[in-house]
């Protein structure tokens, strides 16, 4: 059973956005930090460095309406470029079938 569902996201050399859809109650706080810690755990053993990898707080957002999702969708596949980053510095995903994710 899917827990969540991605619907875009891009990692970037300093901060990643990710838009996704929970299909579970667990609390908002908890699945940021489950992916925090798996995350931080595999890059560490990718990397061969220990130490913390992420910072503590997030930014948040609801999604209200289909075109706020569009705008955000926009947001996260521009912000690479607004940082004026090469192609091979990120790495970007859409899902194809995004509008039915929501």
């Amino acid at each position: 059973m899917k827990k969540n569902i991605i619907i875009s996201y891009v990692i970037m050399p300093n901060h990643v956005h990710v838009l996704f859809r929970s299909l579970q109650s667990q609390e908002l706080n908890k699945i940021i930090r489950s992916w925090k810690g798996v995350s931080a755990r595999k890059l560490n053993v990718y990397l061969q460095s220990s130490g913390k990898v992420w910072q503590e707080d997030y930014w948040d957002r609801l999604i209200r309406s289909q075109k706020h999702l569009s705008k955000t969708i926009s947001y996260i596949k521009e912000n690479p470029q607004k940082a004026h980053l090469g192609s091979e510095q990120y790495l970007y995903y859409l899902a194809k079938d995004y509008e039915y994710l929501v």
